[in-house]
């Protein structure tokens, strides 16, 4: 019960100090039709 708390908490760090850059790297590597999938994924959190 102790361990999931903490990798949350990590997850949303990640996201919240790189989010523009995982949006970014997403948009470069994934195709225009998979672009909603990659922002439902990035606003998850």
């Amino acid at each position: 019960m102790k361990k999931n708390p903490r990798r949350y908490r990590k997850l949303i760090a990640v996201v919240g100090s790189s989010n523009i850059d995982i949006v970014l790297r997403v948009d470069h590597f994934t195709k225009p039709g998979e672009t909603q999938k990659a922002l439902n994924l990035s606003f998850f959190p």
